[in-house]
């Protein structure tokens, strides 16, 4: 449970940062059935929230109660413009280290500020940073082996409009905990790179931690393997210009009997659905 638990938090706040990537997830056995289409959005400007109910976190019960206990609930929105933009907002509550403790302490008996440190200690980023960020943002490591988790960051958002608010990352604590880092990066050639043994303490005590993303969207039809069929919102691509450009995300929208929607963005590679439901429309 501890580990699993460790997993959620590193996806939420640490991962949001170091593997981005989780986001270019895309349906491969799906195509769309409207090739060439004309980009569509939608006619009024609509507000989701996030569905705790219905978020599935790597099938972890415990976790999705600890998310939203969390998170923000006004403050974590997906909102689309009828002019194909979209801001999305995952915000958590006003986190002091020590009342969160307390708090989780209440659900999970064996999960303390000694445990978490532990499994934090043991998480190497190497892999992810080689193997997904570096890739998909050239001169992310350089900039990271530097101190500059500022310049690290930009590359991101400039590449994909995502972007981490509520740490200070000129922090001289935090730059030299990030240098550190990298020197052990540097001396295996690569090879690991672990998160530092007071990472709890170089947090702030208080602090409100945001992931936003600034996008375009599209909407389109989408035929499943199965021969079914269901709307989406398309990330990125070009399909203005061309059918098969890919989007690097796709968020499929149902609608029920009752007339309730509800969207699911896919994260292939945590095995996290994050689930949307719709608050209201302008």
């Amino acid at each position: 449970m501890k580990r699993r638990f460790t997993k959620i938090l590193l996806t939420v706040f640490a991962l949001a940062i170091m593997t981005s990537c989780l986001f270019a997830a895309t349906a491969c056995d799906e195509k769309n059935t409207n090739a060439p289409y004309t980009p569509a959005t939608f006619g009024e400007t609509r507000i989701y929230e996030l569905d705790t109910e219905k978020t599935n976190l790597m099938g972890d019960a415990t976790a999705k109660l600890a998310l939203a206990l969390l998170l923000n609930k006004e403050e974590t929105y997906f909102k689309f413009e009828t002019d194909g933009t979209v801001h999305g907002q995952l915000k958590t509550i006003s986190l002091s280290l020590n009342s969160l403790f307390d708090t989780l302490g209440k659900f999970m008996p064996d999960f303390s500020k000694d445990s978490l440190a532990a499994q934090l200690r043991n998480t190497d980023i190497a892999d992810g940073l080689n193997e997904n960020v570096e890739p998909m943002f050239p001169g992310f490591i350089s900039r990271f082996l530097e101190g500059d988790v500022e310049g690290a960051l930009k590359l991101v958002q400039n590449s994909v409009g995502l972007n981490v608010a509520g740490l200070d990352f000129k922090d001289e604590k935090l730059k030299n905990a990030v240098l550190k880092m990298g020197e052990q990066y540097k001396n295996t050639n690569g090879k690991s790179m672990r998160l530092p043994a007071d990472i709890l303490d170089i947090i702030p005590e208080e602090v409100s931690l945001a992931l936003t993303v600034d996008w375009q969207y599209n909407l389109v039809r989408l035929k499943g393997s199965d021969g079914t069929t269901h709307d989406a919102v398309y990330i990125g691509g070009e399909p203005a210009h061309s059918a098969m450009t890919q989007p690097f995300a796709i968020f499929s929208r149902y609608v029920g009997d009752d007339g309730s929607e509800t969207m699911y963005l896919r994260i292939e590679v945590a095995n996290i659905d994050l689930a949307l439901k719709l608050k209201e429309t302008k």
